[in-house]
């Protein structure tokens, strides 16, 4: 793992790598879609990860990622919503 990082940093060594986190799970698309308009509303990076099976949508989740660093930002966001 180690070598490939050192290798994808001589190819871009401008460019720092971006650890991303789950913030949210959800089984809901729309509850999904609720996190991700308040988020990019507060201008906070976020992608998305749709696990669910497309023939059974009663199986996997909906997973909503933001940058580690951002991680304190958009809890604080979700939170507010809620309140």
């Amino acid at each position: 793992m180690n070598q490939l990082m050192s290798h994808l940093q001589k190819i871009q060594p401008n460019q720092k790598t971006t650890s991303w986190v789950v913030i949210e799970s959800f089984n809901d698309p729309i509850s999904a879609s609720l996190c991700e308009f308040q988020l990019e509303k507060a201008g906070i990076p976020f992608v998305t990860l749709n696990q669910r099976d497309s023939s059974y949508l009663s199986f996997g989740q909906i997973h909503v990622h933001v940058q580690a660093n951002e991680l304190e930002v958009a809890r604080k966001v979700l939170t507010s919503q809620h309140e």
